[in-house]
């Protein structure tokens, strides 16, 4: 049965794509040092340029690198398979490929097979390195709109993953076979792995590097949430990297107090507005004005609840809480003597 002609494109598309450098083709630097958002600017305008509805007469060439654009940026902007890319290139990628879907020979994990493990799901895995956590404080402004700070983290780089290769030679030697006493005068042979505990001789290739991260935060994260870029810690040549984690804290805010969902404010109004009412515009943290009114007398520490004002929920940013208001009133240092017998006089 012959495969379709579409199906064999595709496969000789990319059996060429494999010989070519990611980063290349997106014309970016080479390496983890370049950030997301270098990647995603390059990549638009790349793709603008070389985009088939928007470039009429299109060359059979221009059409090839529009197609090798989308598959770089689908590698690069994903950070594990930057990272399997980084280490492992494209042999790496086909290994995930392969983890993911099930395909032939197993779910085998490219970290796995490259740390000296051996895949489907036996064993415990690769060794990793220690995770990096650190608290990262942000002000309300970013949780309520959302934002990407460029954070400086210095941390042991590889200065080439070769240096991963020499390194997994001892974990690539057969098991040696070791006499065992098992009991008085009973001894049997097993299969013991390589000493591989010895010190690595490609330590030397690792140094500590001043590098940037791009944290994203996302509209409406949780107080003390917990944002994880796997494998980004400190490298070495014997085991993955652990993972860098931020844990998000908000800066006071010199207006609005998050609680939850809900936001807090205090408004303060003068004794005349408490007693007659008032119409008051409360600015918001997106720029849009919130409008706040009462027509009744309005006594000290009030609260007033306006729903959908309140903070957007995670992930779901079109679900927002409650805003509430407490009202305080400031009363007058003095007042005559002229004027407390008008009061007198409306209020008896």
């Amino acid at each position: 049965m012959k495969a379709p002609l579409c199906l064999l494109a595709m496969v000789a598309l990319c059996a060429g794509a494999t010989d070519k450098d990611l980063y290349a083709i997106l014309q970016i630097q080479t390496g983890s040092d370049t950030t997301d958002s270098q990647i995603k600017s390059k990549y638009k305008k790349m793709s603008r340029d070389l985009h088939p509805d928007l470039n009429s007469g299109q060359s059979e060439e221009d059409k090839t690198r529009y197609q090798e654009v989308q598959e770089a940026y689908a590698v690069l902007s994903n950070r594990k398979k930057r990272k399997v890319y980084d280490m492992m290139g494209h042999e790496g990628l086909k290994q995930l490929d392969q983890q993911a879907q099930g395909g032939r020979g197993g779910r085998r994990d490219p970290f796995a097979s490259m740390f000296g493990f051996g895949g489907g799901g036996g064993g415990g895995g690769p060794e990793r390195g220690p995770d990096i956590s650190m608290t990262m404080r942000v002000t309300l402004e970013d949780i309520y709109n959302g934002a990407d700070h460029i954070v400086p983290l210095t941390k042991q780089k590889l200065k080439s993953f070769e240096s991963v290769k020499k390194c997994m030679k001892c974990k690539a030697q057969p098991p040696k076979m070791q006499k065992v006493q098992i009991g008085p005068g009973m001894v049997m042979q097993q299969e013991v792995p390589p000493d591989c505990r010895r010190p690595c001789s490609a330590h030397s290739a690792v140094a500590r590097k001043q590098t940037e991260m791009e944290v994203t935060i996302e509209v409406g994260t949780p107080e003390g949430h917990e944002v994880t870029y796997e494998l980004e810690a400190d490298e070495f040549p014997d085991k993955l990297p652990g993972d860098v984690k931020f844990v998000i804290e908000t800066a006071p805010h010199k207006v609005f107090k998050r609680k939850g969902m809900d936001l807090a404010v205090t408004m303060e109004i003068t004794l005349l507005q408490a007693l007659v009412g008032f119409e008051k515009v409360l600015k918001h943290m997106d720029g849009h004005e919130v409008e706040v009114s009462r027509t009744t007398p309005t006594p000290h520490g009030f609260e007033m609840t306006l729903a959908g004002e309140g903070m957007p929920k995670h992930h779901v940013p079109s679900e927002k809480g409650n805003l509430v208001i407490t009202f305080t009133v400031k009363f007058p240092k003095s007042i005559t003597s002229e004027q407390a017998a008008e009061f007198r006089r409306i209020l008896a």
